[in-house]
């Protein structure tokens, strides 16, 4: 047994069993192997008496959104266990077994490998999203870097486009990355580790090498793996180098500069409710600045729904489930579009192009009237310039 393994245990040891995460994990149904504990005794098992690794494990332990709402849970009433940092450890003493990941998750790490990012899509075309009159207006320096991200460069394109089009009107001195990597997140959260330090670093020379001393991402899971999985989550796994700027989510631009009036806004005459991404809330307790700037905008009224902030619905798009487990994804994400629908609201926004996406599958397959709107979107379409 090897290090990391041996660390799996001690961690998982911690566990009293005592079952409270049962009462917040969105795909508990009955069955205690659907939960983070069930999972989690199941590897620890298999590790501690040398069992077997089949394609059963495999599949019940990347059953999971890693939404972090066991591990909240298990932090406020119990020992504070850290089940999802454990469950993707265990994910990731699967891949080097070679019993993970899923199919799909080995066919879009593949993908990075080669193109730098997970959506089938060639490199050449990463900076499609950008016309060729900003392209030529951005500095070769800056003080801030606009980290676009898969997501928003290859498929929710009008994000990436809108958070430019807010920074420009804010008017600071950025630019962006024309030879941008996959932050390697999706690896991350598969198990798949070993090809993320590259991808880092490369992502980390090329910012160094603009001056920039702030990095501004629109995605919540680039946010995540910058500020957190790089520096001290996964630092002792990964190895990437040290760097000393700053990283911001989008939001947090947004509601400093709305406050200090850098930013005017016509009005909206609109219900609006909040959708919290995991990897902004739960993983990152960035709650505030989302609300902030949305109930700055003159003439919303913002309503929460009735599971938000710390007790938030995943909408099932993270932590792989979504490349895995497709069909059961888009029903968790129509699940929050019917908590949306119950409050009377015009507009579900969020905050992550990923979010975006189910929530956008989900209203169509649901037939549902609400529009899906992602923060920057709604400051972009209502900016007085």
């Amino acid at each position: 047994m090897n290090a990391q393994e041996k660390e799996l245990l001690r961690e998982i040891s911690q566990c009293t069993k005592c079952k409270f995460c049962l009462s917040s994990c969105p795909l508990y149904d009955g069955w205690i192997r659907n939960a983070a504990t069930g999972k989690l005794q199941s590897i620890y098992y298999a590790l501690k008496y040398d069992l077997p690794f089949e394609v059963s494990l495999r599949d019940m332990l990347f059953s999971c959104t890693t939404c972090s709402s066991c591990q909240k849970t298990c932090e406020k009433y119990s020992t504070g266990v850290k089940l999802i940092s454990a469950l993707e450890k265990a994910r990731s003493i699967l891949v080097k077994k070679g019993i993970g990941p899923m199919p799909a998750h080995k066919k879009f790490a593949s993908h990075i490998k080669r193109e730098f990012n997970p959506y089938m899509e060639p490199h050449s075309k990463r900076m499609d999203w950008i016309s060729k009159e900003d392209k030529k207006i951005l500095p070769k320096k800056a003080e801030y870097v606009y980290f676009v991200g898969c997501t928003s460069s290859y498929r929710q394109k009008k994000i990436a486009q809108d958070t430019l089009k807010v920074l420009k009107s804010i008017g600071i001195n950025f630019t962006i990355l024309e030879d941008e990597w996959c932050c390697g997140s999706p690896l991350l959260r598969t198990g798949q580790w070993s090809f993320v330090k590259k991808l880092a670093n490369h992502n980390i020379e090329l910012i160094n090498s603009k001056g920039a001393d702030k990095v501004i991402t629109s995605c919540a899971g680039c946010y995540r793996a910058f500020k957190k999985d790089y520096t001290t989550e996964y630092a002792n796994y990964l190895n990437i180098n040290k760097y000393d700027f700053q990283v911001y989510h989008i939001t947090e631009l947004l509601d400093e500069c709305l406050q200090t009036g850098l930013l005017k806004l016509k009005e909206l005459n609109k219900k609006v409710t909040y959708h919290d991404p995991c990897h902004l809330s739960l993983h990152m307790s960035l709650f505030d600045s989302p609300r902030n700037v949305i109930k700055m905008i003159p003439g919303v009224n913002f309503i929460e729904m009735p599971k938000s902030r710390e007790n938030s619905m995943c909408c099932g798009a993270g932590g792989g489930f979504r490349a895995g487990f497709p069909n059961i994804s888009i029903n968790l994400a129509t699940r929050r579009v019917k908590e949306a629908e119950s409050i009377s609201v015009d507009i579900l926004a969020s905050a992550c192009p990923f979010c975006w996406r189910n929530l956008s599958d989900a209203i169509k397959k649901s037939e549902s009237k609400i529009q899906i709107k992602d923060v920057v979107e709604l400051i972009a379409e209502n900016i007085i310039i």
